[in-house]
């Protein structure tokens, strides 16, 4: 018996978008500098992204490694323990703009105003 029609042109529908969120196509990279006004930007796209008001960053420099890590939220006073774990995103040039691709959802968030380079291997 073979599927309804709609159904199959929804899971190729899926697929392709899933394909498309998954990084394909980025070229790891890193930020050409790290000064204030280029972190603050950074943490603005970053914080839009985790759908906060604002994050820490882990350790780490982004011009010397394509990596990010978002710390998560500090635990409030009247809370014990935490299982939350850091956010990861890493920074690519994807069709020659620079972006940031959260590593378990896939999403591409663009480093419009931010600069980046390609990463030296």
């Amino acid at each position: 018996m073979r599927p309804p029609a709609g159904l199959a042109v929804l899971g190729v529908t899926l697929l392709l978008s899933a394909c498309q969120s998954a990084g394909e196509g980025t070229a790891p990279a890193v930020l050409e500098r790290n000064d204030a006004e280029t972190m603050a930007k950074l943490r603005d796209v970053l914080a839009r992204a985790m759908g906060e008001a604002r994050i820490d960053l882990g350790a780490g420099d982004p011009t010397q490694a394509s990596k990010i890590s978002v710390l998560p939220r500090p635990l409030a006073s009247v809370e014990g323990r935490s299982l939350a774990r850091p956010a990861y995103f890493d920074i690519g040039i994807r069709h020659g703009r620079c972006v940031l691709t959260r590593r378990d959802t896939g999403q591409i968030f663009a480093l419009d105003e931010i600069p980046c380079r390609p990463l030296a291997r």
